[in-house]
């Protein structure tokens, strides 16, 4: 007679299992993410920044004011469109006009702004650089320019401003 042996075969030990299992897991979020990382919403980026220079010539004309000012960008951290910059020009009365940089470079890169503001802008095809600068003529204002800022529209934050005294 023949002798029957019963063996209990395990498929695997239970630390092999483990590690199976991890590994299976981490492929799996791994292939997730790569599918799906463009429909993740990607943080809001830094605004640039710059510093302002302003070179200005402005005479009182009895209650009026004509002049202008020109306003040098320096060492602005990279290319910013047109399109994503407004100007915010603050008058000694407390007035303030803000103007698109996209309306200026859509009208030939100048624009009259009102009857006693103009502006001119040289910008490297729709972009503001380092070499960039903005051009602002007053036509018989009430009042003189008290300060000038650049404001990124695309992240909300001031790209640069300068007080003039």
């Amino acid at each position: 007679m023949r002798k029957i042996v019963n063996r209990e075969d395990k498929a695997v030990s239970p630390i092999i299992a483990t590690v199976l299992l991890v590994a299976i897991t981490v492929t799996m979020i791994a292939t997730a993410y790569t599918l799906l990382e463009n429909y993740i919403p990607s943080p809001i980026p830094n605004t640039p920044s710059a510093a302002l220079k302003v070179v200005y010539n402005t005479q009182p004309s009895g209650s009026a004011y004509n002049g202008n000012y020109t306003i040098y960008i320096n060492s602005l951290n990279g290319n910013v469109s047109v399109k994503d910059i407004n100007l915010i020009v603050t008058f000694t009365n407390n007035t303030v006009d803000e103007i698109g940089l996209g309306q200026v470079y859509l009208n030939s890169n100048s624009l009259d702004f009102s009857g006693y503001l103009t502006i001119a802008l040289q910008s490297s095809a729709g972009y503001i650089t380092s070499t960039s600068f903005v051009n602002l003529y007053l036509h018989n204002s009430q009042s003189n320019i008290s300060r000038i800022a650049l404001v990124d529209t695309f992240t909300g934050g001031s790209i640069g401003s300068t007080t003039i005294q």
